[in-house]
C-alpha cells in the first residue's frame, strides 16, 4: 500500500486521527513527537490495510457473482444454504452472501457459503473439473477464524487470502519446477522484467525507493531497470529524469540488488542501466559494481591492447551457465557521441547495447534484415 496515493493516505490519516483522539482522552502517545511508536501501532495499521485489501477482493468477487443467474435447483435462502435465488438484477448481489435459517447475522452479512463459493469456482474461474459443494465444505473446514465465520462460511478476509494464495495461481503447480532446457542463449527465453523498478508510483512525481528492488526480486523478477543520473559530490543517483520524482543513491540500489537477487531463483539477474551520467560518474558506477557484486559480476572478455571489450571472444550466455551471476546491460563508453572506451565501466558490461542509427531503424521498419 503506497501512502502517497489515495487509499494509503486514507489508512494513514485514519490511524493518526485515532491516535489524536487517544491523546485527548489521556492516551498520551504521540506520533513524530519524540515518543516511540510501539508494536501495537504497527499492528493496528497493518490490520487496517488487511481490512481494506479484503474488502477490495471481496467486492470484486461479489461483483462477478452478481453477474450470474443461479439455477433454480440451488437451495433457497431460507433453507440455510446461503444462496438466495432471485431474478432481479437489483437484488442479485444476494447470490454471493447469505442469511441463514435464523435470519441475517452480522458476521454473515458479507460471508460466502460453500454453495456460492463452489458456483464461483465453476462459473467464474471455470475450474476443471469443477469442485463439488462437499469439496468446498471440506476446504472451509480446514480454515480458522477470522478467515471463516462461526457458521463456517468464508469471510471477506478469507476471500482475500484464498483468492490471492499460491494455491489459486494461474500457473499449473506441476509446471512450477523448471523442466525446460535452460542451456539456450538468453535471447531464446521470455525474461520477467521490471520497468522503472525504483518508482513506487507514477513517472512524474512519485517516490523512488530501493525497497522496490527488494520486492520485485523476491517475487522472481530477473531483470531490473536502473536509470542513472549525475548526483552531487560525484555520487550517481537513480531517478526518473525530467520529472520531480525523488532520487536514491546508485550504490544503495546495487547493495539492495546484491542482497536479494537470488532469494527466489538461482538464475541470473540482469541489471539494465539506462545511462545518463558523465564519464567520471560512469567510472564511479564501475567501482561500485565491482566492489559490491565481486565475483558474482559476470564480466566480458577484455582486449588489453585495444582497452575495450573483445567482441570476437564473447561467448553465448545461457541461464544455466550464468546461475548466481549478475549481468549488466548498458551502453558502453564515456558517452553516446564519441563512444570512447571507458575501461573502469566497460569491464562490467556483460551485455553491451548500442542504439540503432536512423538508416538501421528505417531498414527494420521496411522489413529488411538488420
Amino acid at each position: 500500500l503506497n501512502i502517497n496515493e489515495a487509499e494509503g493516505k486514507d489508512v494513514l490519516w485514519k490511524f493518526l486521527k485515532e491516535d489524536r483522539e487517544g491523546r485527548r482522552h489521556g492516551g498520551g502517545r504521540q506520533i513524530g513527537g519524540g515518543r516511540a511508536i510501539h508494536l501495537q501501532d504497527f499492528r493496528r495499521m497493518l490490520h487496517a490495510v488487511d481490512v481494506l485489501h479484503a474488502r477490495a477482493v471481496h467486492g470484486s468477487l461479489t461483483a462477478e457473482l452478481s453477474k450470474l443467474d443461479f439455477v433454480s435447483g440451488l437451495p433457497h435462502h431460507n433453507s440455510g444454504a446461503g444462496i438466495c435465488v432471485v431474478a432481479s438484477g437489483e437484488r442479485r448481489r444476494r447470490n454471493c452472501v447469505g442469511s441463514g435459517a435464523r435470519g441475517p447475522s452480522k458476521d454473515l452479512e458479507d460471508a460466502m457459503s460453500a454453495e456460492a463459493l463452489a458456483e464461483f469456482f465453476a462459473r467464474v474461474q471455470q475450474v476443471v473439473p469443477a469442485p463439488s459443494v462437499g469439496q468446498v465444505r471440506r476446504l472451509l473446514a480446514q480454515m480458522k477464524s477470522p478467515l471463516i465465520t462461526r457458521n463456517r462460511w468464508l469471510s471477506p478476509l478469507g476471500s482475500a487470502q484464498l483468492l490471492c494464495s499460491p494455491s489459486n495461481t494461474l500457473i499449473d503447480a506441476a509446471k512450477r519446477p523448471i523442466f525446460q532446457d535452460m542451456t539456450q542463449p538468453l535471447s531464446a527465453y521470455f525474461i520477467e522484467t521490471s520497468h522503472n523498478t525504483y518508482l513506487e508510483g507514477n513517472q512524474l512525481s512519485s517516490r523512488s525507493s530501493v525497497l522496490r528492488y527488494v520486492e520485485v526480486l523476491r517475487n522472481g523478477c530477473r531483470s531490473v531497470e536502473v536509470d542513472c543520473w549525475d548526483g552531487a559530490e560525484g555520487e550517481p543517483v537513480v531517478k526518473h529524469g525530467y520529472s520531480v520524482t525523488t532520487e536514491v543513491f546508485f550504490e544503495d540500489v546495487i547493495n539492495a540488488i546484491a542482497d536479494h537477487a537470488f532469494v527466489a531463483s538461482d538464475y541470473p539477474v540482469i541489471i539494465s542501466i539506462e545511462q545518463h551520467c558523465c564519464a567520471s560518474q560512469r567510472s564511479r558506477q564501475g567501482e561500485i559494481l565491482e566492489r559490491v557484486l565481486g565475483d558474482r559480476l559476470l564480466k566480458p572478455p577484455w582486449d588489453e591492447a585495444k582497452s575495450d571489450i573483445d567482441y570476437d571472444a564473447l561467448e553465448t550466455i545461457s541461464p544455466w551457465s550464468a546461475r548466481g551471476k549478475f549481468l549488466v546491460k548498458s551502453a558502453r563508453g564515456c558517452c553516446e557521441r564519441c563512444l570512447r572506451a571507458l575501461p573502469g565501466y566497460d569491464r562490467c558490461i556483460a551485455l553491451p547495447t548500442l542504439k540503432l542509427t536512423k538508416p538501421e531503424k528505417a531498414e527494420l521498419q521496411s522489413g529488411g534484415a538488420p
